[in-house]
């Protein structure tokens, strides 16, 4: 069994199904792919959100997905522009993963800004995603 899948839903269509988009058999592989996701089809350059919304399930566990705002995305703009720096996806990773027990904050997010780390090698649980109650 697969540990841990994204889905994808519509939100125009709220009649549509959801979409199986990959499944992962680690956490800090899936929180990267999440990531991926959310920062190339989930908000546009300007911070304006798309009708895409993804969400990181697992047997046992919460939900775990990236907020936004209806109308505006300023975080997730800028984290956006930076997203064609080598490691950068994985750094989110490792952010969000060792903050799923705590409310979701963008500041840690933001704060591998241009100045960010080189990634390190294996460890950690993967970057900061939202994880709530289904």
């Amino acid at each position: 069994m697969t540990l841990f899948e994204i889905w994808s839903s519509d939100l125009f269509d709220r009649e549509s199904s959801e979409s199986l988009e990959g499944d992962y058999p680690r956490l800090d592989d899936a929180l990267t792919a999440l990531w991926q996701l959310v920062l190339t089809e989930v908000v546009e350059d300007d911070g304006r959100p798309t009708f895409t919304d993804f969400q990181l399930r697992s047997e046992g566990r919460r939900t775990i997905r990236v907020p936004r705002d209806p109308s505006q995305n300023p975080e997730l703009a800028l984290l956006r522009s930076q997203r064609h720096r080598p490691g950068f996806y994985v750094a989110l990773a490792r952010v969000h993963g060792g903050r799923l027990d705590q409310p979701f904050d963008f500041e840690p997010f933001l704060e591998l800004g241009p100045e960010m780390p080189p990634p390190r090698g294996e460890g950690g649980r993967g970057a900061g995603c939202r994880a709530v109650d289904r």
